[in-house]
């Protein structure tokens, strides 16, 4: 989330000011953001029994005008920026699950990662969190897992990481007075930048560069496969069929 880690803020500071680049310049700037939903589908049975444990995972990428066309080159620099979140500190403070980072490496594609972002800001206390292509298509995961019409018996809802103590001791010592709350609960809000640069790419003698923010999210869920309606008899002359 923008803002909270001086160091990143001022480089997204930068970009805004900079803003895109006349056409008849070679060096574009922009930013990006990422959105990442992660989660545990578990599937129970009519009876109560698992019928299968799944980690369901989509994503969604807002990508930043250049103004120029953007090369489809540069586009298949972002898997690229996998490595760097898992060599970031901040991964390790996070507590991902060992599938996120690597399922989303699998998720890069010709939009980036997943889904094309239809501008909604990430967050989930808005009232258009769910309209968003990366949440459908997690909604969408969830119902095909069931392989069958069902109930939601759990939904932890979507939240982010929860901050550890030791994070905030991590980015005081990098920068002092850095604003960081510890965090023992799901919350909607947390005090991780998860951003990098990619870029700059050359391509038809122009330079493009943008700032890559991810925000991850996390819903556990459990459904119930509904129970079977009854098989009913009707009358056909005088012997019965089962419909």
């Amino acid at each position: 989330m923008f803002g909270r880690i001086a160091a990143k803020s001022a480089l997204f500071l930068l970009a805004a000011s900079v803003g895109p680049a006349p056409a008849s310049a070679t060096e574009y700037l922009t930013t990006s953001v990422v959105g990442v939903f992660y989660g545990v589908e578990t599937v129970l049975s009519p009876t109560g029994a698992v019928v299968s444990v799944t980690d369901v995972e989509t994503a969604e990428t807002g990508l930043g005008s250049f103004v120029a066309p953007t090369p489809a080159g540069y586009i298949a620099e972002f898997p690229t920026l996998v490595p760097q979140i898992e060599s970031d500190p901040q991964s390790t403070y996070a507590n991902f699950p060992s599938y996120v980072l690597p399922t989303l490496g699998a998720l890069a594609n010709s939009n980036g990662f997943g889904s094309v972002s239809n501008g909604v800001v990430v967050d989930p206390t808005v009232a258009n969190f769910y309209t968003q292509p990366g949440v459908a298509a997690f909604e969408s995961q969830l119902a095909a897992n069931a392989g069958r019409p069902f109930v939601t018996v759990a939904n932890t809802g979507f939240f982010a990481p929860p901050t550890p103590a030791a994070f905030c001791v991590y980015v005081e010592s990098l920068i002092p007075g850095s604003p960081c709350a510890a965090q023992t609960t799901p919350t909607t809000f947390d005090y991780f930048e998860f951003t990098y640069q990619l870029g700059p790419y050359s391509s038809g003698g122009n330079s493009y560069t943008s700032l890559v923010n991810f925000e991850f999210f996390e819903d556990d869920v459990t459904v119930q496969q509904d129970v079977p309606e009854p098989p009913t008899l009707a009358l056909l002359g005088i012997g019965m069929a089962v419909v």
